[in-house]
């Protein structure tokens, strides 16, 4: 049995409240850095960060459909990530930062609301792929993820 529902939301909850952190703590000069290898500014990777969340209502969705025992809604569409420097840079750091806040706790409340037995769920994976549990991409989508663009955005302001 994955672990508990709350022990996950717990971990979200904690891998939001440090790229909150980290962003408050942005200089304008930090929020344009981009880290080597990346097209994105740190900006601009905090902003996706907040909107995949949520990702237009995408992972709650998905959560319904495998807790369901549904079909799977549609993927984003090819290319979902490719404009983010366009549709994200419009937006300030304060935004950026309540948008991290609010779809955070949302996330959080997601996972909250699920049953333990839930995170046990098959997630439908492509063949070529080992088989996941709905908890294991929750805990991946939601906190890995999340951590691992925070370490990115992290060695783009100290390799300044």
């Amino acid at each position: 049995m994955a672990e508990s529902a709350e022990a996950l939301a717990r971990r979200i909850e904690e891998a939001s409240a440090e790229i909150v952190a980290f962003a408050e703590s942005c200089s304008d000069d930090d929020w344009r850095r981009r880290p080597e290898g990346d097209d994105w500014a740190v900006g601009i990777i905090a902003h996706h960060v907040a909107s995949g969340y949520d990702q237009e209502g995408r992972v709650a969705a998905a959560v319904r459909a495998v807790v369901r025992g549904e079909a799977m809604p549609a993927p984003p569409p090819r290319g979902y990530n490719d404009p983010a420097a366009e549709r994200f840079s419009r937006f300030s750091r304060e935004e950026t930062i309540d948008l991290l806040r609010r779809n955070g706790a949302t996330a959080a409340g997601l996972v909250r609301d699920l049953d333990d037995a839930d995170l046990d769920r098959p997630f439908p994976t492509p063949p070529d792929r080992p088989p996941r549990t709905l908890g294991q991409v929750l805990e991946y989508l939601l906190s890995g993820h999340v951590r691992e663009h925070l370490t990115a955005m992290r060695e783009a302001r100290a390799s300044s």
